[in-house]
């Protein structure tokens, strides 16, 4: 099976582009499927060799700082940023072009488009389905993620891939009581190697299929990769099922087996209802807005519900909300306050029976606990307009296991406070994937009961498919595609823009933008070019093996710090001018350099899929080069031993 025409044409003009444009002085950008090349205007440069010495301390002091671990990633990666510009090795705009570039787009669509399927049950149900397939074994689980992943990236996106299995992934480990952090780096990896399978699978595999093309000789078929793809691909099952448990984090809180406790003793626990009164407004009310009564600021009384006459309903209101005549209300007040407000207004009644359920239908409770490094300590939920931001209300504070009394609204946040919070629960669900400013460590059983395809869980599953179809088929840039699903996604309210923007992992794009800086000081600069010429002068007298060697360490190094796609762009090129130096085939070369750009397994940064499983499962730039690093090596001798068979030199 051939590349579509569309898409056979796109990877020649990329490959046309970069080989007129390889040498120093341009800004070179990553360049995906479905994404151009764009080439922007050289700075005033620095020296050559001063430049190239430069980007190169750079890209190690920026090493270094990952590995340190002490700052969050995207400040290093905006460091490295600020210390190219500051150094002259590139202008503003070409350290800032990675801002603009598709696969931050890309990212952040994807991140809508998870949250939409988290919203309207779709990941819900599939988790269940991934569960119940796993049969409560967590060894069967890890094989359905890995192999689930790759049989999906084989014909789309590794990272759509990633963003659609990560919210089923997540709720099939959490209902089965184990932590998401032990199976979202096997998901990662399995979305990689499924790239590698086909030859539409990764945008290095189109790189290097062009670059071949373009050197004059037949291109790869469809599905000349997969014999190495699916080999690493049965190493990764059997290297995660023996040592994964010891290289695999265990750091997310879990759920317990029955789910948690029920709703009634984990508000009970709190007292969260001690003080929620209903109020019956009588035929004389005077009907006004709640902005006008300012019952919080001069009564200390809030309204937390108003229950539709004659249908039972009960609305969250808001400000502009106006309560009608013989309307009840529930509000949240001290005995005191609650009868300065009955005075002040006339008429009204107020009563609570511990037997009337105080939580409208459709709404729930979860409990969540201030991290060390939350914006959130120091300042009232007043000052952080809490409710409007997460669309929940907090009903009761605790501190070293006594519930506070007060106006919650305005007590000042101190680590270590857990809250009990009470919303619908689509937003509790959304809190779950919080992991800077809080973590929700207690969830009601009550929760697993809403995880049921919503009205809209159809909607969201025919947008997805049509997404995934549009970019299979090449009918449009990948970006676009994406965009267009999310916007789609807002427009037929599967999610709201607000929920839309709360999915979107903003540092995990922040991180992307700025690590393509790098990628672009080092090919301006001749650094690579520099690299490849000592590779040449020091492996060729190993013979082809000691080269492909030699192409394959270098693509997976410089893969685990600056993109894949970017890295294979620039050395592709290069793997096929060395065959020409040494008398050989190009092909077992640029297959190395293609194997190795899809494996990259040892740091977050390494692939967009990497980044994304990093927020969702708790991770630190140490678990991936741990569990990365061997796999690496197994890839290795994968690509030595069966490249050269499959094509000789």
């Amino acid at each position: 099976m051939r590349l579509p025409a569309s898409t056979a044409s796109r990877a020649d003009s990329v490959y046309a582009a970069l080989k007129g444009a390889r040498p120093q002085g341009e800004d070179l950008h990553q360049v995906g499927p479905g994404e151009t090349l764009t080439l922007a205007g050289p700075a005033t440069p620095l020296p050559n060799g001063v430049s190239m010495a430069v980007a190169f301390s750079i890209l190690i002091i920026t090493t270094l700082l990952f590995l340190w671990d002490r700052l969050p990633m995207e400040i290093v990666g905006l460091l490295s940023l600020l210390a190219l510009v500051l150094t002259n090795t590139l202008s503003p705009s070409e350290a800032l072009a990675g801002f603009s570039n598709g696969i931050v787009i890309t990212l952040a669509g994807l991140f809508v488009v998870g949250g939409a399927l988290m919203k309207t049950g779709v990941a819900g149900l599939a988790g269940e389905f991934l569960e119940r397939f796993s049969a409560g074994d967590p060894r069967r689980m890890l094989w359905l993620v890995i192999g689930l992943s790759a049989m999906l990236s084989s014909v789309m996106s590794s990272t759509a891939t990633a963003a659609v299995l990560i919210p089923v992934v997540v709720a099939a480990a959490q209902r089965n009581r184990w932590s998401p952090s032990a199976y979202l780096i096997p998901l990662a990896y399995g979305s990689l190697i499924g790239g590698m399978l086909t030859l539409i699978g990764t945008a290095p595999n189109l790189v290097v299929d062009a670059a071949l093309r373009g050197s004059g000789r037949p291109g790869f078929q469809f599905f000349t990769f997969a014999p190495f793809g699916l080999a690493l691909l049965l190493v990764t099952v059997v290297y995660l099922s023996l040592l994964g448990e010891r290289i695999l984090p265990n750091r997310l809180p879990t759920v317990e087996r029955d789910l948690g406790p029920t709703l009634e003793s984990l508000t009970q626990d709190y007292n969260a209802f001690e003080d929620l009164h209903w109020v019956q407004l009588p035929s004389s009310w005077d009907p006004r807005s709640l902005a006008t009564l300012r019952l919080r600021s001069d009564y200390h009384v809030e309204v937390l519900g108003v229950e539709e006459r004659g249908t039972g309903l009960v609305t969250i209101p808001n400000l502009d909300t106006v309560l009608s005549r013989e309307r009840r209300l529930l509000v949240r007040s001290g005995t005191e306050a609650l009868a300065r407000f009955l005075k002040a207004f006339g008429g009204l009644t107020s009563q609570y029976s511990p037997d009337e359920r105080p939580l409208p239908a459709g709404r729930g409770v979860a409990e969540i606990l201030l991290t060390p490094r939350s914006k959130m300590l120091g300042k009232s939920l007043a000052e952080l307009r809490f409710s409007t931001t997460y669309g929940v209300r907090v009903h009761k504070v605790r501190r070293s296991g006594v519930t506070l009394e007060g106006d919650v609204p305005d007590i000042p946040l101190r680590y270590g406070d857990t809250l009990l919070v009470e919303g619908p629960w689509e937003k509790l669900q959304v809190l779950q994937r919080e992991r800077f400013e809080f973590v929700v460590v207690g969830m009601p059983k009550e929760f697993a009961t809403v995880h049921r395809l919503s009205r809209k869980g159809g909607t969201s599953l025919a947008v997805l498919g049509l997404m995934l179809s549009v970019i299979t088929l090449g009918w449009l840039p990948t970006e676009i595609a994406v965009l267009l699903a999310a916007v789609a996604l807002v427009m037929v309210n599967c999610l709201t823009v607000e929920e839309a923007y709360a999915s979107i992992h903003w540092s995990s794009l922040v991180l992307v933008a700025a690590m393509l800086a790098m990628a672009s000081a080092l090919s301006k600069t001749g650094a690579l070019d520099e690299l490849t010429r000592l590779l040449i002068a020091t492996t060729g007298g190993y013979g082809p093996y000691g080269v492909l060697v030699g192409f394959f360490l270098l693509t997976a190094t410089l893969s685990q710090v600056i993109s894949n796609t970017a890295t294979t762009l620039i050395l592709a090129p290069m793997a096929v001018d060395a065959a020409e130096r040494l008398t050989i085939a190009p092909e077992p070369l640029l297959i190395a350099v293609a194997i190795a750009a899809s494996a990259a397994f040892s740091t977050p940064i390494a692939s967009p899929v990497n980044t994304l499983v990093l927020g969702p499962g708790g991770y630190r730039f140490r678990d991936f080069l741990k569990a990365g690093l061997p796999l690496q090596i197994l890839a290795l001798v994968i690509v030595t031993a069966l490249v050269p068979w499959f094509f000789p030199f």
